[in-house]
């Protein structure tokens, strides 16, 4: 007589839980994936509003102590920055860059008006030597041909504050910057 092989006890399983299992085989992954692909795209637009958001002032290589320029809204550093970021104003409508206020370049940080975007930043060299800068303004979008119609005004005050006699400068010195024409002018 031939003998029955029993299976061993615990190693049995219903059909259902068997089931179960290769269900969880296949949808475990599948999620992970799914929440790992959320979390890249998710990261992945962080940087481009952060790069290029409504108005984004950055400072490169903020890691050498050397060269260390740092960003402030405020012109007593309280939080200093290597990266300073606005917010747009929605429907802007025409404006002449004589009724802008008289005050624009007193006021600190972000003061956007109706039909402007304002934006008072501190520049401060807190490193080890002394350095020079460059800066650059670009527009990275504009709809509807607006970048054709636009005006930007730089308050650009090199000498804000002089250490040695411990002086402000409120200069209300600017530049009006617009698209050239097409001759070139």
């Amino acid at each position: 007589m031939q003998q029955e092989k029993q299976p061993f006890s615990s190693l049995r399983r219903t059909s259902g839980e068997v089931k179960r299992y290769r269900t969880y085989r296949r949808v475990i992954p599948v999620g992970i994936g799914a929440i790992v692909a959320l979390l890249v795209v998710m990261y992945v637009c962080s940087l481009l509003f952060a790069r290029y958001g409504s108005f984004t002032v950055a400072v490169k290589d903020y890691s050498d102590r050397n060269y260390a320029l740092s960003l402030s809204e405020s012109d007593s550093f309280l939080h200093p920055t290597s990266r300073l970021n606005g917010n747009a104003v929605k429907d802007i409508t025409n404006i002449d860059g004589n009724t802008l206020p008289g005050n624009l370049n007193d006021v600190s940080g972000e003061h956007n008006g109706d039909n402007y975007i304002a934006y008072t930043f501190y520049l401060k060299n807190s490193g080890q030597l002394a350095c020079s800068y460059n800066y650059q303004l670009v527009i990275s979008m504009a709809t509807v041909g607006v970048d054709a119609a636009a005006r930007v005004r730089l308050y650009f005050t090199p000498d804000y504050y002089k250490a040695a006699t411990g002086e402000y400068n409120y200069g209300g010195n600017y530049t009006d910057y617009a698209k050239p024409r097409t001759n070139g002018n």
